[in-house]
């Protein structure tokens, strides 16, 4: 079998989702593709967390062990020059290696449960589990609302993209580490605890005031982006963690010169920062803009589909 997965963007509520509050994450159609092999391949973290989650689900004879110790997977549409894109490839290879390997007729849910679980295990290792947003969007595919229960699970919503507003991907070239930035913010959170819930407070209403106006009030939903670009800078600042990358104040006054915001997106500092339009003709001039200066412009949209699967001798 074989099956594939997208990548993510988170639009907004970054960090407020790992103290509880609503986060919105898109797929987006850069897919990482897994496909069970006939022999057995050596595992990454990733792949390794996968086998164990699916061994304790399904017993070590079981059909779907055999095939997840037989796993490859591809991520290289999650790359770019040999860097990672910060679109979430960890989630969408877990994803896809567990599609692949489950049975066919396993309910999304399913997949999603064993993923989450997965990926959490992997990331643990390295000291911060996140919050599997990037998980849901690469099970569920589209726009969803994500928020951690208290019983640890993560509630999942699809929500509606407008067409009419206009999504715009930019690689600030750099590289961000996920996982030192969340344990920075972390021990912000436990040195001075009032500041940090003030603080996850604020990008939770930009969160809340992006998903109420995306779709009645796009005017009003570019304002929130900004909102949550100034709100994100404050925390680095309070935090110390360095979670916006270098020269995007210059990617944000070029969006605002064509009627535009941009923010960075997911734990920030580097990879991938998104600019939003309500308007097709002001994202078609920010791109052409964009590229005079030299700036890297993915190839990358909104992704309705989640995980796919099919067998070997058919397109996935």
């Amino acid at each position: 079998m074989k099956a594939s997965a997208p990548g993510k963007v988170l639009l907004c509520g970054e960090y407020a989702v790992l103290s509880g509050h609503p986060a919105l994450v898109a797929a987006v159609n850069r897919r990482a593709y897994a496909q069970v092999t006939k022999s057995e391949t050596q595992p990454s973290a990733f792949l390794r967390a996968a086998r164990a989650e699916i061994v304790a689900h399904y017993g070590e004879s079981s059909a779907p062990a055999q095939a997840i110790a037989r796993v490859t997977v591809d991520t290289s549409s999650l790359t770019q020059r040999g860097q990672k894109l910060g679109l979430g490839s960890s989630a969408a290879a877990t994803v896809a290696a567990v599609r692949a390997a489950c049975p066919r007729d396993a309910p999304i849910d399913h997949i999603f449960a064993l993923a989450r679980r997965a990926h959490a295990r992997a990331q643990s290792e390295r000291g911060a589990a996140g919050s599997g947003a990037d998980v849901a969007a690469a099970c569920f595919g589209g726009v969803q609302r994500v928020q951690i229960r208290a019983d640890g699970g993560l509630d999942c919503t699809p929500r509606v993209w407008p067409s009419s507003l206009q999504l715009v991907l930019i690689w600030t070239e750099g590289v961000a580490d996920t996982t030192a930035l969340i344990k920075k913010v972390a021990a912000f959170a436990h040195d001075r605890a009032e500041q940090h819930r003030a603080h996850m407070a604020a990008l939770a209403e930009t969160a809340h005031d992006f998903e109420r106006a995306r779709v009645a009030e796009p005017t009003a939903a570019l304002a929130a982006v900004r909102d949550g670009a100034a709100r994100l800078a404050e925390l680095a600042k309070a935090s110390g963690a360095p979670l916006v990358p270098p020269g995007f104040s210059a990617l944000a006054d070029l969006a605002h010169a064509h009627h535009g915001a941009a923010k960075p997106t997911g734990a920030g500092a580097g990879d991938v920062a998104l600019v939003l339009f309500d308007r097709p003709d002001h994202a078609a001039t920010f791109r052409a803009a964009a590229q005079i200066r030299g700036l890297c412009i993915l190839d990358a949209k909104i992704d309705p589909v989640g995980a796919t699967l099919a067998r070997t001798d058919e397109p996935v």
